[in-house]
């Protein structure tokens, strides 16, 4: 994978999704690059955190993926939301590059 999405290195920011998919357990993963100056990512579906995922390593590793089981409650339309508030306490910043993120059926 030669592409990633990421923002500054500023506690708060966060990013977006709309999706469509039915209730039941999902494993969320996300693909993405880990350094020393990436945060943890908090993700909510809906408004209601589902998770955290660490996106720190001491040195650059790239393709890191990361897998935790998540329920839907209800069929229909979802927002899934990525908020990078807190950062590993090794870790230098609290920036992300993310790859992708995906919802599938375990």
């Amino acid at each position: 994978y030669n592409y990633e999405v990421g923002q500054d290195g500023i506690s708060g920011n966060s990013f977006s999704q709309d999706f469509i998919i039915g209730n039941g357990v999902y494993n969320l993963t996300s693909l993405f690059q880990s350094d020393s100056g990436k945060g943890i990512v908090e993700w909510s579906i809906d408004g209601t955190s589902v998770c955290t995922q660490d996106m720190y390593t001491a040195s650059p590793t790239n393709n890191t993926m990361i897998t935790t089981s998540v329920t839907i409650p209800t069929d229909g339309v979802h927002t899934l939301l990525g908020l990078i508030n807190t950062k590993n306490v090794s870790g230098s910043d609290y920036y992300y590059a993310l790859t992708c993120v995906w919802l599938a059926l375990p």
